[in-house]
């Protein structure tokens, strides 16, 4: 009887020695995998961070490219304006001075 017993208390010392490297196991797994999660935040973080600074880039430029299209058919409308005045200048001269003189 007592050899059962025995055998009892080592089958239940060997249950609790398995179950405690179940829970280190599990630890050391639940330690590693918020290793891995932190590893993986970060990378996902920096690629993130690169495709905004790319997307920032890529709408500077096109904002820059638009603001040099403006001002490029800005001038070429003053050019246009500054033709037509050239050509109406000594019209408007004349009537005006008409206007002025009163012929």
């Amino acid at each position: 009887m007592d050899k059962v017993f025995e055998k009892i208390l080592e089958i239940e010392n060997r249950a609790k020695e398995v179950y405690a490297e179940a829970v280190q196991k599990k630890e050391q797994i639940e330690d590693r995998l918020h290793d891995d999660i932190k590893i993986r935040k970060a990378e996902i973080t920096e690629m993130t961070d690169a495709k905004i600074r790319q997307l920032v880039l890529s709408g500077e430029k096109e904002l820059q490219e638009g603001i040099e299209r403006i001002n490029r058919k800005l001038q070429e409308k003053l050019m246009q304006l500054d033709e037509q005045v050239s050509k109406c200048a000594t019209k408007w001269e004349d009537i005006i001075f008409s206007n002025v003189i009163g012929d």
